[in-house]
C-alpha cells in the first residue's frame, strides 16, 4: 500500500495489516499519549484517537477492522486522516509477511521502506573475494540473511573491498 501526500487513503475495505515501523518501540500512556521510540528519534502522539489507533495497530488488526472498531467513537474522516499522517511520516507501514523484523527495522531506520529495499537488493548481486582470510562464508551468510544476493563468480558489485583482519571487518 502506498499513500500520497494530499490524497485520501480510504482503508475500510483493505485487508492489509498495519504495524508501527519496526525500528520503533511503542508505548501507550493513558489517557491520551502514545510514545514512539527508536535508537535515534522519539515522537509523542497526543489524543484519544492516537491511543485507540496505537492499541488497534498493536493488536495486529487489519485496516478495515480498525475502521469498524473505531467508527462508533470517532468520525471515519478523522481516522482516515490520522492513519494517512502516520503512514506519510513513516511511523506506520504495512506489515511485512516474509521478512525478519530485525531486517525490516534496519532498512526502516535508514529511512527506506523495507519493500523498496528488498526490491532494490533483488536487482543486483555482490561478489565476495577472500584472500588468505577466514570469514567469507560467515559474511556471505549474513549478507544473504539481509536479502543481498551473493554471486559465486562475478556479481553486479564486486569484488567488494572487504578485508577481514583478525576478526575485524574493514570496508
Amino acid at each position: 500500500m502506498t499513500a500520497l501526500r494530499g490524497e485520501s487513503i480510504t482503508l475500510q475495505d483493505s485487508k492489509d495489516v498495519p504495524q508501527f515501523a519496526p525500528n520503533f518501540s511503542v508505548y501507550v500512556l493513558p489517557p491520551d499519549v502514545v510514545c514512539l521510540y527508536s535508537e535515534h528519534r522519539k515522537f509523542f502522539l497526543h489524543g484519544e484517537l492516537s491511543c485507540a489507533l496505537a492499541t488497534a495497530i498493536g493488536a495486529g488488526k487489519r485496516y478495515r477492522d480498525i475502521f469498524r472498531e473505531l467508527t462508533p467513537t470517532f468520525p471515519a474522516e478523522a481516522i482516515d486522516d490520522a492513519l494517512r499522517r502516520l503512514i506519510e511520516r513513516r511511523y506506520v507501514v504495512t506489515a511485512a509477511r516474509d521478512t525478519a523484523a530485525t531486517t525490516a527495522a534496519y532498512w526502516t531506520s535508514l529511512g527506506l521502506p523495507f519493500d523498496v529495499a528488498k526490491q532494490n537488493l533483488g536487482k543486483c548481486s555482490v561478489y565476495l573475494e577472500a584472500i588468505d582470510v577466514e570469514g567469507q562464508a560467515a559474511l556471505s551468510a549474513a549478507l544473504t540473511a539481509l536479502g543481498v544476493r551473493v554471486a559465486r563468480r562475478s556479481g553486479d558489485l564486486g569484488p567488494i573491498g572487504v578485508t577481514i583482519i583478525r576478526g575485524l571487518l574493514v570496508l
